[in-house]
């Protein structure tokens, strides 16, 4: 089913702000909006806390206060002196929780916000855990195949500024993210938002998702966890969430057999459904 071109509001209702500095000298601009339990949701590669502004404004109607980081070198965080790591992102949102102080929330992530965020879950050593975490677009290890690693040199090293700032070039970029058209303004919104992203975080900031292998400590996430996934995703396949949910403790998963990597732009409603009724039967 070909769905109707949407143009979500593709900033972050916050009704204020904070900033966290981390060990390396990162500072961590959180943005917090509504009143209720937290939901803490984390952004993905080379946007922003901007993208998760369409699902904050659910969770805040269903009755939740939503704090959204952005990730370190993007969005209006510093990049810090250790660089990018999925590792590097665990650490990070364990200082974020630690600011934020919760007595219980839910931790949700999106494509490398939710590695970051199941980085975070598996490791005892750091801030409280989540009552429940929510993976979207998310795998376990390194989603950069051949083709991947053959093209980094070219995308990573300078091309992809030069293909993201040029408009049209730059939605052509953007359409890939999706499974279908969700229309000109949309794509233009998410190009604007990857091509405000500092040059530097552009070039280092993707190498990050290419080298990495969290399955072996899948059980220390013992939290119950909810796993969404589009099937129609060309950069997390469809096979790699259901070994990610197969080897969580306590998962489950839920395939959108329309949606592309951008299922929390693509399926935000039923995202947003999913989401609010997991966070309110799993609160410790």
């Amino acid at each position: 089913m070909t769905r109707c071109p949407v143009a979500p509001d593709l900033t972050f209702p916050a009704d204020h702000s904070i900033a966290v500095d981390t060990d390396d000298g990162a500072r961590l601009a959180i943005g917090v909006a509504g009143e209720g339990p937290l939901i803490i949701v984390v952004h993905g590669t080379l946007v922003s806390s901007a993208v998760m502004g369409p699902l904050a404004r659910l969770l805040v109607a269903e009755g939740f206060a939503v704090a959204a980081p952005d990730l370190r070198g993007h969005g209006r965080s510093t990049a810090g002196r250790e660089g990018f790591s999925i590792a590097r992102y665990g650490r990070d949102l364990a200082r974020v929780v630690e600011a934020l102080a919760p007595e219980t929330y839910a931790l949700v992530g999106h494509s490398s916000g939710g590695m970051g965020a199941l980085a975070f879950a598996e490791d005892r050593g750091m801030a409280p855990a989540p009552s429940a975490l929510v993976l979207m677009s998310t795998s376990a290890s390194s989603i950069g195949g051949l083709k991947e690693r053959l093209a980094a040199p070219v995308l990573f090293d300078g091309g992809l500024g030069v293909i993201i700032r040029r408009p049209t070039l730059g939605r052509v970029f953007s359409r890939a993210l999706f499974a279908n058209d969700p229309g000109s303004e949309t794509l233009e919104g998410v190009r604007r938002i990857i091509a405000s992203t500092p040059e530097a975080t552009m070039r280092a900031a993707p190498r990050a998702v290419l080298d990495f292998d969290l399955t072996r400590d899948l059980g220390r996430a013992t939290m119950p966890a909810l796993v969404l996934q589009g099937a129609r995703d060309t950069s997390v396949r469809a096979t790699s969430a259901g070994r990610l949910a197969a080897g969580l403790p306590d998962a489950r998963l839920i395939v959108y057999p329309d949606a592309g990597h951008m299922l929390v732009l693509e399926e935000t409603e039923a995202v947003g459904r999913e989401i609010a009724g997991f966070a309110r039967a799993t609160r410790g």
